[in-house]
């Protein structure tokens, strides 16, 4: 919210990778992955929707940046491992990364 673009939210992996690879699948050109998720966890549907040939990013979001975890989150796929806790800035910022967001103007200050 405030950052002028749409958020879609899944209740699980599994419905995740259904709604961005499905019949109907939503345009999405950033996917906030949280590794702790119901049904799939973060690392499953990566995966898989990498083997679907999801063409977003992949941004892995975990409670637990342990070393192993992030290696997990990489080898899965995801372009990125972010810890929690994750707020607006961090978010925006991310987008700003991938091209959602434009670029903050450089301050001369």
């Amino acid at each position: 919210e405030g950052l002028g673009v749409t958020f879609e939210t899944c209740e699980n992996g599994l419905q995740a990778v259904k709604m961005l690879t499905g019949e109907k699948a939503v345009a999405c050109a950033v996917v906030l992955m949280d590794k702790e998720m119901p049904v799939m966890d973060g690392f499953a549907a990566t995966r898989e929707l990498k083997r679907l040939q999801f063409s977003g990013r992949i941004i892995g979001i975990t409670g637990n940046a342990l070393d192993d975890q992030v290696s997990q989150f990489l080898e899965a796929g995801v372009d990125e491992v972010v810890p929690k806790p994750v707020n607006q800035a961090r978010v925006a910022a991310v987008l700003r990364q991938y091209g959602v967001l434009p670029s903050m103007p450089e301050s001369n200050t």
